[in-house]
C-alpha cells in the first residue's frame, strides 16, 4: 500500500503484479494520480469485478484502451467496445476474447482508425474485408492493399481503386503473388526433372 504512492516511478510500476497486489492495493492503484501505474493494473490478469469496472470508467482513455485489450471479462468488453474514444475501440481488436460479432462490429466502427485496426487483428472473415476494399476512407483501402495476410480476391478489387497508391499497392501485392507463383511452380518443375533423372 505504501509502495503505491512511492515517488519513484520504477517502484510504483513494480506493484500490480506483485502477487500481494489484492483488492485494497488493487484499489489504492485505482485512486493513483498516475495513469500508467493504473494503466500496468489493467493489465493484470485474475482482476476482480469491481477493478474491472473501476478502470472501465477511469479517465484515461489509455487506461481503459490497455483494458480493452487484456480484460477477460466479456461484459466489460462489450461496454468497452462502445467507448467513446476510438483508442479504447482500438485496444478491443487486440484482445483474445473478441467475438466475431464483436469484431463485425469494429470493423464497421465511425472510425477509420477502428476499422484499420480490426484490419490488422486478421480476424476479420472474408465478406467484410472484401466490404471494407470498397472504404469511404483511404487509409482504410491502404492498409488493406498493403496488409500481407488480404486475400488476392480482394487484391483484385483494389487494383482498380480510383487512388493511385491504393492501386498501386494492390497491383504490386498482386505482382508479387504472381511471381511466387511461378517460383513455386519453377521449384516443383525442377523438382519432378530431378526425379525423373535420378529414376
Amino acid at each position: 500500500m505504501t509502495l503505491v504512492e512511492d515517488p519513484h516511478w520504477s517502484v510504483r510500476w513494480s506493484v500490480p503484479e506483485h502477487p500481494a497486489a489484492v483488492i485494497d492495493v488493487r484499489r489504492a492503484i485505482c485512486r493513483s494520480a498516475d495513469k500508467d501505474l493504473r494503466g500496468l493494473l489493467a493489465e493484470q490478469d485474475g482482476l476482480d469485478r469491481e477493478t474491472n469496472s473501476v478502470l472501465a470508467a477511469d479517465p484515461s482513455p489509455n487506461v481503459r484502451a490497455r483494458l480493452a485489450a487484456r480484460t477477460h471479462a466479456p461484459d466489460i468488453l462489450a461496454a468497452l467496445i462502445t467507448d467513446a474514444d476510438p483508442k479504447v475501440r482500438v485496444g478491443a481488436t487486440q484482445n483474445s476474447i473478441t467475438t466475431m460479432n464483436q469484431y463485425r462490429l469494429l470493423a464497421n466502427d465511425r472510425s477509420a482508425t477502428v476499422r484499420v485496426a480490426a484490419i490488422t487483428s486478421e480476424k476479420l472473415p472474408h465478406d467484410e474485408l472484401h466490404r471494407l476494399a470498397h472504404d469511404r476512407s483511404v487509409s482504410v483501402r491502404l492498409c488493406l492493399a498493403a496488409w500481407p495476410t488480404t486475400p488476392e480476391t480482394v487484391l483484385r478489387v483494389l487494383a482498380e481503386d480510383s487512388h493511385p497508391k491504393v492501386m498501386t499497392w494492390a497491383r504490386a501485392r498482386l505482382g508479387e503473388n504472381t511471381r511466387s507463383a511461378r517460383e513455386l511452380m519453377g521449384q516443383r518443375v525442377s523438382s519432378t526433372r530431378t526425379s525423373e533423372t535420378s529414376a
